[in-house]
């Protein structure tokens, strides 16, 4: 007998003797019929993997609301947002966030002397914010952020946020405003400032978050 033949045979006369023994206790208990298909084995699907964050964005300008988009993470865990005031024409701005310092702006300093330099003690640079628009336009004020802290700060600091353009590069890194963050647990919040500021087309605009140990005049 073929050995298929034979666990065919084997596997009937297992089942008649099981039916007749759960005959004799009164066992109601049922079983799969011989010969019915076995249910097939479900497995999970794969999770659907998220696209990588943190990358450039895009933030689309209106003439007649302000416009926002969100940032990160960082590869350091920072997260943002950006919120722009109506334009004078509309544009798209492509935005990079990252915990990696822009090619060709100058170096964050703390020392006062250096003409390059923001000012103040204890300088930490958190992140940057990069800013290129696909046209001329004009703002009435500067772009208002947001940023969230991977963690708790370990002592007290205030943080500020600073900006390079580069057809103005003597200036260096110009403070938005002395006014620190308003914080909230991890939350930076940066209101924009009024300032009438014309982003040219192509020209990337570089911003930096930093923290000192006291508030800059």
């Amino acid at each position: 007998m073929p050995a298929s033949s034979w666990l065919g045979a084997a596997r009937s006369a297992m089942l008649l003797a099981m039916t007749a023994l759960f005959a004799a206790c009164g066992g109601g208990g049922g079983y799969a019929a011989p010969g019915a298909p076995s249910a097939p084995l479900q497995t999970a699907s794969p999770a659907p993997t998220a696209p990588p964050q943190g990358g450039p964005g895009t933030l689309t300008v209106s003439t007649a609301n302000p416009a926002s988009a969100s940032l990160g993470p960082t590869a350091d865990g920072y997260n943002g947002s950006i919120t722009v005031p109506p334009g004078s024409t509309a544009a798209i701005l492509t935005v990079g966030f990252s915990s990696t310092q822009p090619a060709g702006t100058p170096v964050v300093q703390s020392a006062r002397r250096l003409p390059k330099a923001i000012g103040g003690q204890g300088l930490s640079v958190l992140t940057f914010v990069t800013v290129t628009p696909n046209t001329t336009v004009t703002f009435a004020a500067s772009p208002a952020f947001t940023v969230t802290l991977p963690a708790l700060p370990t002592r007290q600091t205030f943080s500020y946020v600073a900006g390079y353009d580069p057809t103005n590069a003597a200036q260096g890194w110009q403070v938005l405003s002395t006014n620190p963050a308003m914080e909230s647990g991890t939350l930076l919040t940066f209101p924009g400032t009024p300032s009438n500021a014309t982003l040219t087309g192509g020209v990337t605009y570089d911003f930096v978050v930093f923290s000192v140990d006291a508030q800059l005049n």
